[in-house]
């Protein structure tokens, strides 16, 4: 039976864009270690060809489910894998000259673009909700130190605050819905939530409206939608420039990929309750 559980060539083929970006983000932390100033250059170059090689490694990535379906890798999830890691790519090439004109040119920086978009990339593939919390939470993580990175900068610190003091209340409404999803389904598999819902448990059909509206408030602060964009004004002034460039796309584009996942594969039969609110919440944001 353990056997079974045993990852194959094509699944570690499914997750190669994560495991470059990993490998090459350790490799950068190493370097900032045992390097002096020269490796400054190397460390831009390494971080661009890790994005390049997990672009190319996302576009020939084999397609269906992997890891006991846990992830998803279709045409759905190689679009917004590469579109993370090309937003991460003209981030990079724009923050270099910023960080030395700020005095805050290390290693680290690359590094934590690098984690943040491994986050991001789990998030767009994910077909299993524990498996977006884990994405969320890596890329999130990383995103909270980048926002204060210009340490002697108050501003900078009041915008890490604040993003980490919101970003965790969110982000406990997404996982306080995705418990009330497993008590319903007794699953936390889209396909298997979607099934769940299909057969007919009307019994559990309240509880599942909520846990979609837990969920929904989650990922609408990840997204800045109205009215859970109060965090985004104050974020955006006191990061780094790169860094808030970076926000308003990486994340939010994963956000969004997983949004669409769970509300049209796990909550589709109930699209009657969530629609209006969605339609609600984007005529407010516009």
């Amino acid at each position: 039976m353990l056997a079974n559980f045993m990852p194959t060539g094509a699944e570690y083929a499914q997750i190669a864009p994560e495991l470059i970006l990993i490998v090459v983000g350790t490799l950068i932390m190493l370097l900032e270690a045992v390097m002096g100033e020269g490796r400054k250059p190397i460390v831009t170059v390494l971080a661009l060809l890790g994005l390049v090689g997990g672009i190319f490694a996302a576009l020939s990535a084999p397609q269906g489910a992997a890891f006991q379906g846990m992830l998803m890798v279709d045409g759905f999830a190689t679009f917004f894998r590469v579109l993370v890691m090309v937003a991460g790519i003209l981030v990079l090439l724009s923050s270099s000259e910023y960080l030395q004109r700020e005095d805050h040119d290390m290693g680290e920086y690359y590094a934590l673009v690098l984690f943040s978009i491994v986050g991001q990339c789990l998030m767009a593939a994910a077909n299993e909700l524990i498996m977006i919390f884990i994405g969320l939470e890596i890329s999130s993580i990383a995103s909270y130190i980048l926002a204060g990175f210009l340490r002697d900068d108050k501003r900078a610190n009041e915008s890490a605050l604040k993003y980490f003091l919101l970003g965790s209340f969110a982000t406990a409404f997404l996982l306080y819905g995705v418990a009330w999803v497993y008590g319903a389904t007794g699953s936390t598999n889209l396909a298997t939530i979607h099934n769940a819902l299909l057969s007919g448990a009307s019994s559990a059909t309240p509880l599942i409206s909520v846990a979609a509206a837990l969920i929904f408030v989650g990922l609408a602060f990840k997204i800045s939608a109205a009215p859970f964009q109060g965090w985004a004004p104050d974020v955006y002034q006191g990061a780094p420039a790169p860094v808030s460039g970076f926000l308003t796309v990486g994340p939010k584009a994963a956000a969004f990929a997983v949004l669409i996942r769970i509300f049209v594969e796990a909550f589709s039969n109930i699209s009657d309750r969530w629609l209006p609110v969605v339609w609600g919440c984007a005529l407010a944001t516009m």
